[in-house]
């Protein structure tokens, strides 16, 4: 799950069943160049990558997140990613940024 591709129906499913729900390459679906996430970043004082990996966080879900094949620039691609959690996202931006992307029709029991 990503903030291009989101699976809200799994979620949903996942938070009603007690299981933890993994977005694995969470990064893959961030639009990063999107006018929207630009706005909240700069809002927040924050890059686009941040603001895409705090999306899915505040979505409910865990986060399995790579470094990358940089091997130069995973130091600070870590410090980015922990920077999520210095700031929320609002109720608005939420809504905004979930604008941005789809629903992945879900394998859920009854979706």
């Amino acid at each position: 799950m990503s903030m291009a591709h989101q699976e809200r129906e799994m979620l949903e499913y996942c938070a009603e069943k007690g299981i933890v729900f993994e977005a694995y390459a969470a990064m893959r679906g961030c639009p990063f160049s999107d006018p929207r996430v630009q706005r909240v970043a700069a809002a927040h004082g924050v890059g686009a990558s941040q603001v895409c990996l705090r999306w899915v966080l505040q979505t409910g879900a865990a986060m399995a997140v790579g470094l990358g094949k940089n091997e130069s620039r995973m130091r600070s691609y870590a410090r980015e990613d922990l920077g999520i959690f210095g700031f929320e996202l609002s109720a608005d931006e939420m809504a905004t940024l979930s604008a941005t992307g789809t629903q992945i029709k879900s394998c859920a029991p009854g979706a």
